[in-house]
């Protein structure tokens, strides 16, 4: 593997966890990549609109198989 990839930290959560970026190939966002690909979903109480909206388009060409299959009822808790 051996990639190369840059943390941006954002913030610390309430909880004392750190929020941020996962980049890669000169600032391409990793988390946008895998909720394109149905890896992963955007947290329903963290207000990043971008992610929600990818991952809609991600549920409309059907990219979503795996985490229906695997976690929806984590997803709904």
């Amino acid at each position: 593997m051996n990639k190369i990839v840059i943390i941006k930290n954002i913030k610390i959560d309430r909880y004392n966890r750190f929020i941020g970026l996962v980049l890669y190939k000169k600032n391409k966002d990793l988390g946008k990549e895998i909720i394109k690909l149905g890896l992963a979903w955007g947290w329903k109480f963290y207000k990043n609109i971008q992610y929600k909206k990818i991952e809609n388009i991600a549920k409309k060409i059907k990219n979503y198989t795996i985490l229906e299959i695997f976690a929806p009822k984590i997803r709904n808790r």
